[in-house]
């Protein structure tokens, strides 16, 4: 699957909003958590976490750059031991990329079944050269947005004692 008019996303809000319909099940629910990647998971985050009325935290992890392009990820780390690398960017190890490719997913999907209790993805392509293809308008989550964002979700937790 590739990138096409009705699955091209118009923003990360636009993102969030996509995502609410697969998790209403969830709504209103005091032991569910939004959990958003910094800082460009957050506007889409806040969206799905707005519109069910549940809380919204972060889950911090960190990319790993390719030295001479810092914004091709090669991969990402996140705490719990979790590395999730880009096959493309590691092709010198000498594994059939199909099979290279079954194991990355199946072991991602099991990493990130322990920590979650459900992975929701609406759109799951079989290939994904970058997040950015995916959407209209791609330009970056400012500090001050997600903040911003942030600070709006806590409050809503706080005024109604989520």
């Amino acid at each position: 699957m590739s990138p096409s008019s009705p699955t091209i996303l118009q923003d990360r809000p636009a993102a969030g909003r996509r995502l609410v319909a697969p998790l209403l099940a969830y709504a209103n629910r005091p032991d569910v958590i939004v959990l958003a990647l910094p800082r460009g998971g957050v506007p889409v985050a806040y969206e799905v976490a707005t519109a069910l009325d549940v809380r919204l935290d972060l889950m911090l992890v960190r990319k790993l750059g390719v030295p001479s392009h810092e914004e091709f990820a090669m991969g990402a780390i996140a705490s719990g031991g979790i590395q999730i690398l880009n096959q493309q960017a590691l092709r010198v190890h000498p594994i059939d990329q199909a099979a290279f490719d079954a194991v990355v997913a199946r072991e991602t999907r099991e990493l990130l079944r322990r920590e979650v209790d459900e992975l929701v993805c609406p759109i799951m392509p079989e290939w994904l050269m970058s997040i950015g293809h995916w959407y209209m308008d791609f330009s970056q989550t400012s500090d001050a947005e997600v903040m911003r964002l942030l600070q709006q979700a806590w409050a809503k937790e706080d005024s109604s004692g989520q």
